[in-house]
């Protein structure tokens, strides 16, 4: 079987889209069964957000990562960080199906079981960020947008 070759990432996450994105989960989010309402978007830890992108990109950038790893740099990054006060590993899923999306792809697996995913990345403290990336790499599907 021969591994499937992705592009590198064309468009990128900023701090623009995730604010609209945390806007959009905290009006929907409660009438989607979401039961814990979300602070604003300003109460976030400052800088952690920007800090995240800028990282990734540049990761992503740098190293020439295709846009399923970088994908993954960014979910990764988004559970293990602290960036919001609460709801991080549900915003780590929307934003990295967003940077999907936005590049053509998107998810050949169920939310759900990424947030489970998320769950079980922000509970093991064993592992760095590159070594959960390689781990995470093995179960994360995407698909070309059709």
């Amino acid at each position: 079987m021969t591994k499937e070759k992705y592009p590198r990432p064309l468009k990128w996450l900023n701090l623009e889209i995730c604010e609209g994105i945390y806007k959009a989960y905290k009006f929907f989010g409660p009438q989607a069964g979401v039961g814990v309402p979300i602070p604003d978007f300003d109460s976030r830890y400052p800088h952690a957000l920007e800090s995240i992108l800028g990282t990734v990109q540049y990761k992503a950038d740098t190293l020439k990562f295709d846009v399923k790893k970088t994908a993954i740099y960014y979910f990764v990054y988004f559970v293990k960080s602290q960036c919001f006060l609460d709801a991080n590993k549900r915003l780590a899923v929307i934003y990295t199906d967003f940077f999907l999306r936005i590049n053509g792809y998107k998810l050949n697996m169920k939310q759900s079981t990424l947030r489970d995913i998320a769950i079980i990345i922000s509970t093991n403290n064993t592992l760095s960020i590159p070594k959960t990336v390689r781990e995470t790499i093995k179960i994360f599907d995407i698909v070309k947008r059709g």
